[in-house]
C-alpha cells in the first residue's frame, strides 16, 4: 500500500468526519479482497470474508488488552474515500472496518 495522503486527510477519511472518535495512536483498516474471497468460499465469499474480518478484529482486541491498550471498532466511513486515500482499487478490495487503538487508560471516545 502506497498512501501519499497527509495524516489529517487520512484521519478524516477513516473517522467519517466524526470529531468524537478521539485521538487514536494508530488504526488497522480491514479489507476484503473480493477475488480471493470468492475463490475460497464460492458464492458465499463476501459473507464468510466478513466473518473472517470479525475474527481478526476480535483477536486484535484480545492482544490489545495484553498491552494495556484500548481499541474501538469503527464502520462510519465512506468506503470510496478510504480506498482513494489508501490508494486501494475499490473494484477488487473493499474496506470493511477500521479498528482504532489508543495506549493508556482513556478510551478513544474519552480522550476528546
Amino acid at each position: 500500500m502506497q498512501a501519499t495522503t497527509s495524516t489529517e486527510e487520512l484521519r478524516t477519511s477513516l473517522s467519517g468526519y466524526d470529531e468524537d472518535i478521539g485521538h487514536p495512536y494508530f488504526a488497522i483498516v480491514y479489507c476484503i479482497h473480493l477475488d480471493k474471497a470468492i475463490f475460497k468460499y464460492k458464492h458465499r465469499g463476501y459473507r464468510n470474508a466478513l466473518m473472517e474480518v470479525g475474527s481478526m478484529y476480535q483477536l486484535c482486541d484480545l492482544y490489545s488488552k495484553e498491552f494495556d491498550m484500548k481499541n474501538r471498532i469503527w464502520a462510519g466511513f465512506y468506503d470510496g474515500l478510504v480506498a482513494k486515500r489508501l490508494n486501494i482499487d475499490i473494484t477488487s478490495m473493499l474496506p470493511c472496518v477500521v479498528q482504532f487503538f489508543e495506549i493508556g487508560r482513556a478510551s478513544c471516545r474519552e480522550r476528546v
